[in-house]
């Protein structure tokens, strides 16, 4: 059963080194910012009339869990939604990883309240873009080979 953390507790657990953050948004959302020390593995991206799914989502994770094994890993988007999405594919893949609900941007209920606060808004180390080798590109690469 997968664990879900609240941005304060992944920061720090990964401060800690006993969990791996893999932030799953867009290349475009990701330009905003992103955790200090994510990987970064789109769920989807933008393709020429709009999102497509990243087909090689799941051995792109895959790929990752086998360089930081036995590390925890848990998946996070901006609002919760896909990070959600995530973590049942990856199930069916048979792949467990947790999720950190408040992703970026903080999970919110239906009338736009804060439920989870969000990696941007909990004063949390922040990068500019994914540290070489950590992100998309780099990581595609590994699967290809």
């Amino acid at each position: 059963m997968h664990e879900r953390w609240a941005v304060t507790d992944a920061a720090a657990a990964m401060a800690a080194g006993t969990l791996v953050y893999i932030d799953i948004r867009s290349t475009a959302e990701v330009e905003q910012g992103l955790p200090a020390g994510a990987y970064h593995v789109p769920l989807f991206d933008a393709g020429p009339f709009g999102m497509v799914p990243n087909g090689n989502f799941a051995a792109e994770v895959a790929a990752v869990l086998a360089e930081v094994a036995p590390t925890r890993c848990a998946v996070a988007c901006a609002h919760g939604v896909r990070s959600r999405q995530a973590v049942g594919l990856l199930a069916m893949a048979g792949i467990e990883v947790d999720e950190v609900p408040g992703g970026w941007d903080g999970l919110r209920d239906g009338w736009g309240g804060v439920v989870a606060p969000g990696w941007s808004h909990a004063s949390l180390p922040v990068e500019a873009r994914p540290a070489a080798g950590r992100d998309h590109a780099s990581i595609r690469l590994r699967v290809a080979e």
